[in-house]
């Protein structure tokens, strides 16, 4: 009967140290996902952070433009220029600054509609950075002109491109009346 057990111990003892050294089967691993509610959620959040100095500088461009437009002599529009031009970059510095957290939440190439969005904040961010230094430079009504048109059509991409991505409160101070929920009947 000995005869017969030592075979099987054997067997048993060497089967089990085989299924040790096997490797485990990979496991199949999924592409990463977004969390589009959490991603949602930090945008806006930080769009929310920027939208007071966004506020305050539309509306020192608006009143720059209004006393622009009043200034009678060559001292006052150097104090148009000048408020414009701080104006301006107020609106670039806020959103030079919230670029990098914007960019931080979302691997790129997982979202392709915040992918479109960011890259439209960061054309922005370059159009506002021309302009406050063509206005540093004191350059020509006629580039400045050119150079707002960017700014202008480039505000309308990007409440488009926030809209698409669903980061509406990143889209709010370029859409529209600042709702944007006008966006559609603006471009319809």
């Amino acid at each position: 009967m000995h005869r017969f057990l030592i075979p099987v111990v054997c067997a048993v003892a060497f089967a089990a140290c085989g299924q040790a050294e096997q490797t485990p089967a990979p496991e199949t691993t999924r592409p990463p996902t977004v969390d589009r509610v959490e991603l949602t959620e930090k945008a806006n959040a930080v769009c929310e952070d920027a939208q007071p100095a966004m506020d305050r500088a539309g509306k020192q461009i608006d009143q720059s433009f209004e006393d622009g437009n009043r200034a009678q002599s060559a001292r006052e529009r150097d104090r148009f220029r000048e408020a414009n031009g701080k104006a301006w970059e107020l609106r670039h510095a806020t959103m030079a600054k919230a670029f990098p957290e914007l960019r931080a939440l979302v691997k790129p190439g997982l979202d392709k509609p915040y992918d479109a969005f960011l890259s439209s904040w960061g054309r922005n961010v370059g159009y506002l950075e021309e302009l406050g230094r063509a206005i540093g430079r004191d350059a020509s009504v006629q580039e400045l002109d050119g150079i707002h048109g960017l700014v202008t059509e480039g505000a309308d991409e990007l409440a488009g491109a926030a809209i698409a991505a669903k980061v509406l409160d990143c889209a709010a101070p370029y859409a529209p009346g600042g709702d944007p929920s006008n966006q559609d009947a603006e471009t319809s």
